[in-house]
């Protein structure tokens, strides 16, 4: 006699979304290069990746999408144009058919030129001065120097060129 005959269903896999992690952006002068890191999950389909970003927490812009196979992606995308001295914020998104994934949100700004804060002189003698300012570097390596004269159209004196400081927030120099 034949025994009886039984049926059951099993689950479907479990399918994971992507894991997605926007790593610091390396900024020049011209360009920004952003970078990323997708992970799909063994059996999960591909995911598309790209990066959002913009000059406020609402984006605007996208890069062209990659394609992230199965285990880890490093995503990386070039842009150029931004406004120097303007902050920019992006972030790297993934989505597969388990869902969408957003990785944290990271800001860069473009180096601009140094801002001179204040500028003063001390000690004022007939023949000499102490001058002192007070600015705000950029990441960029930058030199600075004083000129001076006796009207502002009549600057034809110079101190001799020196590095400042490039990573500090504020830092103040004399000559």
């Amino acid at each position: 006699t034949a025994g009886e005959i039984t049926s059951f269903t099993t689950a479907p896999p479990l399918v994971l979304p992507p894991t997605v992690i926007t790593l610091p952006a390396l900024v020049n002068a011209a360009e920004v290069t952003l970078k990323g890191i997708v992970v799909v999950p063994a059996g999960s389909l591909p995911a598309d990746a790209w990066f959002e970003s913009g000059p406020d927490y609402f984006f605007g812009s996208q890069t062209d999408l990659v394609v992230a196979n199965s285990g880890t992606t490093t995503v990386t995308s070039t842009i150029v144009g931004i406004a120097k001295g303007q902050t920019h914020y992006y972030r790297l998104v993934a989505v597969s058919s388990a869902g969408v994934s957003y990785g944290e949100t990271l800001e860069f700004t473009i180096p601009g030129k140094p801002v001179v804060e204040t500028a003063y002189a001390l000690s004022l003698e007939p023949t000499s001065a102490t001058l002192h300012a007070t600015f705000k570097p950029t990441p960029l390596k930058t030199t600075g120097w004083f000129a001076w004269g006796l009207t502002p159209l009549l600057i034809y004196n110079l101190t001799p060129p020196q590095p400042l400081p490039y990573l500090a927030t504020n830092s103040s120099g004399a000559a």
